[in-house]
């Protein structure tokens, strides 16, 4: 699915492309994909969305904070309830809390029994490797996101004491957050996670990552974020609640976060630096002349730090000339397409320590080839997919994370993803 921007004026072309992202991402956020199927299923509340995040040709509310308060989130409850009534429109009746302070992405009176904020740095890593085990190209996209759990909504009314509090949001000059938030637990977590795009050869490697959050704080937090080697860091794309001369003199990020999930920053790890892969494939590919070849693929760990590889899943798409496999794994269980010529090998995991030959997992056995059809002139690809948690194997750490502006202590957390995600990672046979 592709959606485009029909622009007739002269404007910057990365604002355009940007704002289309925003789109998708509250379409992801609202409907758990964005589909084809899933913008049918919910065409009204799409059209209802496109017309709060743009008003006469200009983007107006594209925080889903705004967003939420303004339309709300499909749900089998509020269809059936729909059904029911004949109201088709999720319109709220109200004004959201932030609308009018300079602090869009956090409402205003949240309150929590539990105040807690979760970060998640996530890497992805995207590789090709040559038959060799030279590393032809790799890079790595990491992001840092904030999820809340169970944040409760308030109901906003524009009476007195209302707007007493919506100008208290716009003196503070943070429109993204509401004043008054309460929880009762009161946490912050934060998700590292990474992923690996790589061509592996002797100029480097690129990592990109992003970093996941969520926050559940009470009142008007102010964080601080500091890293191990932030110098690291290169490319980096902000929430707009992170102020950038804080970062800029002491690369440091200081912010006042949205109360709810969001993506804290997005990151690209230089070309310079050496990033070792987690994994490693011995193969073995052969066609022989007549109707059969022979396949042979060793997984195994490396470097990994005494980490388990998880969700481990091989692919390779076969020549035309392939009818058949017939392979046995000692791990897990593949499967082959003949109309498709797909091979996929599902490992599941691998510990760290099996490092002996006989404990990896391995998949053997013979191809049948198609009678008359001349040997296939090269080996087949294979494509990795994997995930490796409490690593960032682009060595970015959170160092601390402190809080000013409330006297609780709230519960911190960090979780370290590397996983190839999007990316791609290619093993030429």
């Amino acid at each position: 699915m592709v959606i485009a921007d029909d622009e007739r004026l002269i404007v910057a072309p990365l604002f355009v492309i940007e704002f289309l992202h925003r789109i998708m991402d509250v379409f992801e956020d609202y409907f758990g994909e964005c589909t084809e199927t899933s913008l049918k299923d919910n065409y009204v509340i799409v059209y209802e969305l496109l017309d709060e995040m743009l008003d006469s040709g200009l983007p107006l509310a594209t925080e889903t904070n705004i967003l939420k308060e303004l339309i709300k989130p499909p749900n089998i409850f509020r269809k059936v309830a729909n059904l029911v009534t004949g109201d088709n429109t999720n319109i709220s009746n109200t004004l959201p809390s932030s609308q009018l302070s300079n602090i869009p992405w956090r409402r205003m009176g949240v309150k929590y029994t539990n105040n807690e904020a979760y970060f998640d740095l996530i890497e992805e890593i995207d590789a090709i490797i040559d038959r060799n085990g030279a590393t032809i190209m790799c890079e790595i996209q990491g992001y840092v996101s904030e999820y809340n759990y169970g944040y409760c909504c308030t109901t906003v009314m524009m009476s007195r004491e209302d707007a007493k509090k919506l100008s208290v949001g716009m003196e503070t000059g943070i429109t993204w957050r509401q004043v008054g938030i309460k929880h009762r637990i009161n946490e912050i977590l934060f998700d590292v996670i990474e992923s690996l795009d790589a061509i592996i050869d002797q100029q480097g490697i690129i990592v990109t990552a992003e970093i996941d959050c969520c926050v559940k704080l009470s009142g008007m937090p102010d964080l601080t974020l500091s890293f191990v080697n932030p110098r690291l860091l290169d490319d980096v794309s902000f929430h707009p609640c992170v102020r950038l001369k804080k970062w800029e003199s002491e690369r440091v990020l200081s912010f006042i976060p949205p109360d709810g999930n969001f993506r804290l920053i997005s990151y690209h790890i230089g070309s310079q630096n050496t990033i070792s892969i987690p994994i490693y494939v011995k193969h073995n590919i052969q066609f022989r002349e007549g109707s059969s070849g022979r396949f042979e693929l060793t997984v195994g760990p490396k470097q990994t730090m005494g980490k388990t590889l998880e969700a481990v899943v091989i692919e390779c798409t076969m020549p035309k000339s392939v009818l058949n496999c017939t392979l046995t794994p000692t791990q897990g269980k593949s499967t082959f397409d003949p109309v498709k010529k797909i091979l996929v090998w599902d490992i599941g995991k691998i510990e760290s320590n099996a490092q002996s030959a006989a404990r990896l997992p391995s998949l053997r056995g013979n191809i049948v080839l198609s009678t008359g059809q001349p040997i296939p002139e090269s080996n087949p690809i294979l494509n990795v997919r994997f995930t490796l948690n409490q690593i960032a194997i682009s060595g970015i750490r959170v160092q601390r994370v402190d809080m000013h502006g409330e006297k609780y202590k709230p519960f911190k957390g960090v979780k370290y993803i590397t996983t190839v995600g999007k990316g791609r990672f290619q093993i030429r046979t």
